[in-house]
């Protein structure tokens, strides 16, 4: 239904409590990410205890599914996290590049 908005969410800023805010299971990184090309960035760049933390944790899936409201990618990138938390993942980078893909896929290249 939202499918024309989508766009909007690649560059326009998102109200600061709507940011995501990158961290680690000792605290946050710095990194914040205020609409979906800073959140592509900081996933191509963040630290793989980072991407571990979040994924382990749900992060990712939630924030797009209740903060940009597109469940459809939240579900494709809820696969992903389950599916590193089983082991049926080669390993975090693979993780990671399916999560980078997944987000181009959805809102382009940022």
């Amino acid at each position: 239904p939202h499918v024309r908005h989508w766009h909007k969410y690649l560059s326009a800023r998102l109200p600061p409590s709507a940011n995501f805010f990158f961290r680690t299971s000792r605290g946050p990184t710095g990194a914040v990410a205020g609409n979906v090309a800073e959140f592509h960035h900081e996933l191509e760049r963040a630290p793989g205890e980072v991407i571990a933390h979040h994924l382990g944790s749900g992060d990712f899936s939630r924030w797009l599914e209740l903060t940009l409201q597109d469940r459809a990618l939240a579900r494709t990138v809820r696969q992903i996290e389950s599916a590193l938390r089983e082991g049926s993942l080669p390993s975090l980078e693979t993780a990671r590049e399916q999560l980078v893909g997944v987000v181009e896929d959805r809102y382009g290249r940022s």
